[in-house]
């Protein structure tokens, strides 16, 4: 099969769910019946058709958490079927790679774009004074990994980025936690409500 049939189907496919207009989804869903039985595509040639090959990059511990917990809420598939790697088309960096439709890449990517940079915003602004308090380099390590996962949770949790059956409560009696849980009552979680619409052209 041409790349060109590839593209076209994938682009019919995502008119079918997409389109502006029920008229357009209907005209999109009569072009891909023929489309399909045109060229003798079934179910499982299709749906391996409309996965392409999509690539994330993160930077630090923190971003690769949040990548991987928006996986497994929004497109559970991705994060089951994806990989990590540090070298990916002759660029070395930390990437990870996932096979997705394209709207669920958009809306993947539009996630973490958004939650990535508001969580580095909340973290600077709640955690990184706290760290910076102390001058040895050891110090601030050791700080830092004992505020990281109480941030993330806290975030992940105002921000409604969690399953519910994830959730269990637990009883703090340390001095020093109690005032780490406390620092984390400032955390603000963040809330994207921006829906995609995406607009495509048969050619």
């Amino acid at each position: 099969m041409t790349e060109t049939l590839k593209d076209k189907v994938a682009k019919v496919y995502q008119l079918v769910n997409h389109g502006a207009t029920e008229g357009e989804r209907n005209a999109a869903k009569n072009i891909l019946t023929q489309l399909l039985k045109k060229h003798n595509i079934d179910e499982a040639q299709l749906s391996s058709l409309l996965l392409n090959e999509y690539v994330f990059k993160y930077s630090t511990k923190q971003d690769l958490i949040l990548l991987q917990q928006l996986m497994k809420l929004l497109v559970p598939t991705a994060f089951e079927n994806s990989k990590r790697t540090n070298f990916y088309k002759g660029v070395r960096g930390k990437f990870i790679v996932s096979r997705l439709t394209y709207s669920d890449f958009i809306t993947l990517d539009c996630n973490y774009q958004y939650y990535r940079l508001h969580m580095t915003t909340e973290w600077k602004k709640i955690c990184l004074p706290q760290i910076n308090k102390y001058k040895k380099v050891a110090s601030k390590v050791a700080t830092r990994n004992v505020l990281l996962p109480l941030f993330i949770n806290d975030y992940f949790i105002k921000s409604g980025l969690y399953l519910p059956e994830t959730l269990k409560k637990v009883t703090i009696t340390n001095k020093k936690e109690i005032q780490h849980h406390e620092l984390m009552k400032q955390v603000s979680g963040g809330k994207y409500h921006t829906q995609v619409a995406t607009s495509l052209r048969l050619s």
